[in-house]
C-alpha cells in the first residue's frame, strides 16, 4: 500500500517543479528586456509567495515530519538532506532579496537583476537535483522502512505543520 505521506510529498514536488519552471521562464524573459514590466514584477512576487509558504511548508514537512521518523535508520543520508535544505533555503533568501530590490528599482541591470539571475538559476538547479535524489533514493527507502502506523503519525504531523507553519519555521530571510 502506498504511503500517504510520500504521496503528499510527491504532489508537492510536482507543484515545486512547476514553480521552478515558471521561475526559469520569468528569469529568461526578465533578462531579455531592459525595462521590467509591472506584470513581470507581479509574477516574481507570486513565485516568491509560493516559495515563502508552500515551499517552506514542504521543507518543514520533510525536516520535522518525515526525516525524524527514519533518521536512525538512514544515518548520514538524513544529515545530507538537511544540508541540502539549508543550502536551498539560503538560495531562496538570495532570490527573495533580489525580488524585493526589484520592487524598489525595476531594472534588468544592477544588483537586483544579478541576484535574481544568479540565485534563481542556482535554486532551480539545486532543487531539481535534490528532488531527483529524493524521488530515486529517499522515497523508496522510506517505503521499505515505515509502517502504516508510522505513516499515519507522519501525515498527522504534516497536517499540523500546514495548519501552523510558523510554529515549525526558523526565521527565513529576515522575516
Amino acid at each position: 500500500m502506498p504511503l500517504r505521506s510520500l504521496e503528499i510529498l510527491r504532489a508537492e514536488h510536482r507543484a515545486i517543479a512547476k514553480a521552478l519552471a515558471d521561475l526559469e521562464g520569468l528569469i529568461d524573459d526578465f533578462l531579455a528586456d531592459v525595462e521590467v514590466p509591472e506584470a513581470s514584477r507581479q509574477a516574481f512576487n507570486r513565485v516568491a509567495d509560493f516559495f515563502a509558504h508552500d515551499f517552506l511548508v514542504h521543507i518543514r514537512r520533510e525536516d520535522v515530519g518525515l526525516l525524524p521518523s527514519v533518521a536512525a535508520r538512514l544515518s548520514e543520508g538524513t544529515a545530507a538532506l538537511l544540508d541540502d535544505h539549508a543550502e536551498i533555503s539560503s538560495l531562496y533568501c538570495g532570490l527573495l532579496a533580489g525580488i524585493r530590490e526589484l520592487g524598489r528599482r525595476a531594472a534588468t541591470t544592477g544588483p537586483a537583476a544579478a541576484r535574481i539571475r544568479d540565485f534563481g538559476r542556482a535554486l532551480i538547479e539545486e532543487m531539481r537535483e535534490h528532488q531527483r535524489r529524493e524521488e530515486r533514493t529517499l522515497f523508496p527507502l522510506v517505503e521499505s522502512l515505515l509502517t502504516e502506523a508510522d505513516d499515519e503519525r507522519i501525515v498527522a504531523r504534516f497536517e499540523d505543520i500546514a495548519a501552523n507553519p510558523h510554529a515549525y519555521s526558523d526565521a527565513c530571510c529576515g522575516n
